[in-house]
């Protein structure tokens, strides 16, 4: 998920998703060129509940591998 969505971005969105029964422990990797910082970084995996959190230009091996580790930990 993007962290610069157009109507409520994606920090607020990933708040939201966790509130809700069926989509609270659905994995959420953020991504963002703007948002760099650790503070933000660890504001989007800390407060909003993001699994984990990926700074644009994304490395696509970078991306497959988070994607995999969580496909993995969901089938155990």
């Amino acid at each position: 998920m993007d962290a610069l969505l157009p109507k409520m971005d994606g920090f607020k969105t990933c708040q939201e998703m966790r509130k809700v029964q069926t989509t609270k422990k659905i994995p959420i990797i953020m991504m963002s060129a703007i948002y760099k910082k650790a503070s933000e970084i660890n504001r989007a995996k800390n407060e909003c509940g993001a699994t984990d959190f990926l700074v644009k230009p994304l490395n696509l091996k970078d991306v497959y591998s988070k994607v995999m580790d969580e496909l993995l930990k969901s089938a155990t």
